[in-house]
């Protein structure tokens, strides 16, 4: 699959913007944005909260990716995908060092979704995914996922993950995290997910429409 969907609705709004919801209260936000936005990536908080589902039903036509970072064994892994893959969800993010993905991946590919490892996270101290980077990647393109996340605040690992695979990167960590909108494309990201500097500002729109600006200037 390969975020195929997600790539169709970027080309179509001329977008790289995923946006990340990780309060339930900034779920209304997305109404307001869906013409600036590739994708919404919604948190572990928001999930369980009991009011994304309905959003998701209510804004049918966009990309969700669930970010609860699926991190157990294979068993409990594919019946988490499955009951997201119930609530709409097209897209899950999954670690990638349990190496315990096969059969969700499997699962995935089979309910027309995508998976997506986490190879580098955007905070300090990652120093385990450092260590592990390269192996992370290729465990990833072993088991066909069908992009990588991988944290904007170190883009030397963006361009790593570029020479070793051609699937899609989606890097977080722009903005609050220091990362500046549109870096992590011109290292090799297809896509950069922004929550709080667009959530959390006094007017999101004119946020995400700046954030969407910058990205366009790198891309052409």
């Amino acid at each position: 699959m390969e975020l195929e969907v997600l790539k169709e609705e970027a080309r179509r709004k001329g977008s790289r913007l995923i946006l990340a919801v990780d309060n339930p209260s900034h779920l209304s936000l997305i109404e307001k944005l869906k013409s600036l936005l590739a994708g919404v990536k919604l948190g572990t908080v928001p999930i369980i909260s009991g009011k994304a589902e309905n959003v998701i039903k209510k804004e049918r036509d966009l990309y969700f990716i669930s970010d609860m970072k699926i991190a157990d064994i294979p068993e409990i892994n594919s019946r988490i995908a499955e009951k997201l893959v119930e609530m709409g969800f097209r897209g899950m993010i999954f670690h990638l060092f349990p190496m315990s993905l096969e059969e969700s991946v499997k699962l995935l590919h089979e309910r027309g979704c995508d998976a997506i490892g986490v190879a580098m996270m955007s905070h300090r101290n990652a120093f385990i995914f450092e260590e592990n980077f390269e192996k992370l990647i290729k465990y990833g393109i072993t088991v066909d996922v069908d992009g990588f996340v991988v944290g904007a605040t170190r883009p030397e690992y963006i361009s790593r993950a570029r020479e070793m695979t051609r699937k899609p990167i989606l890097s977080p960590g722009i903005v609050k995290q220091g990362a500046m909108p549109g870096e992590a494309i011109r290292y090799g990201a297809d896509f950069e997910i922004v929550g709080r500097a667009i959530t959390e500002s006094p007017d999101p729109v004119s946020a995400a429409e700046e954030i969407v600006k910058k990205e366009r200037e790198v891309i052409c």
